[in-house]
C-alpha cells in the first residue's frame, strides 16, 4: 500500500516528534524491518506532539509516532487508534538519556556520579513502592489502558 501511494503521488505521511528524536529513529527502524524505505516509499513530517491529534484529523498526517500522552489524546478525541508502543517496535530500545559535556563532567566528576546515585536509589524506591501498593511509580509498569486522568485532560485541552 505505502509504494502504490508513494507511486501514485500521495505517499502515507507519518508524523515524528523531531527530525533526529527517538521516535523517528523507531519509526524508521520499524518501517525498513518491513522492508519499506522510509526516505522512498513515504513521507514523514515533523509535527510538534501537541499538535498530533489535530493534523491526524485534518488529513494532513496519516499517522504518528510520539510519546505518551499524544497516542492517547488522538485515541480520545476519536481521530486515531493506538497500533504499536514503542517497545512493540523494539523491545528494550535505547531510551533519552541525561548527557553532559564533557568539560563539565570532567570539572565536576563527582557531582555526575552524586545524580546517578540519587537517580538510582529513587528508581530502586520508587519500584519498591510500586510493588506495595502504596502508590508510585514503577518503572517497568505497564501502559495502561482507558480513559487520560483529569490532571491529563486538563493539559490537553490547550492543544485542541
Amino acid at each position: 500500500m505505502a509504494r502504490r501511494r508513494a507511486a501514485a503521488g500521495r505517499p502515507i505521511t507519518l508524523g515524528v516528534v523531531f527530525a533526529y528524536s527517538s521516535h523517528n529513529y523507531l519509526l524508521r527502524w520499524w518501517l525498513a524491518s518491513a522492508g519499506l524505505d522510509p526516505d522512498r516509499d513515504l513521507r514523514l513530517l515533523v509535527v510538534p506532539p501537541a499538535l498530533c491529534a489535530r493534523r491526524l484529523a485534518d488529513g494532513a498526517i496519516d499517522g504518528f509516532c510520539a510519546g505518551e500522552p499524544w497516542g492517547s489524546h488522538a485515541a480520545e478525541q476519536g481521530v486515531g487508534t493506538i497500533a504499536l508502543s514503542s517497545g512493540d517496535i523494539w523491545p528494550n530500545h535505547p531510551e533519552k538519556v541525561l548527557a553532559f559535556a564533557a568539560a563539565q563532567s570532567a570539572a565536576r566528576p563527582g557531582k555526575r556520579h552524586r545524580l546517578h546515585r540519587r537517580r538510582h536509589r529513587r528508581h530502586a524506591l520508587a519500584g519498591r513502592a510500586g510493588e506495595q501498593g502504596r502508590g508510585g511509580a514503577h518503572p517497568a509498569a505497564p501502559r495502561l489502558p482507558g480513559p487520560l486522568r483529569q490532571c491529563d485532560r486538563r493539559r490537553l485541552r490547550r492543544h485542541r
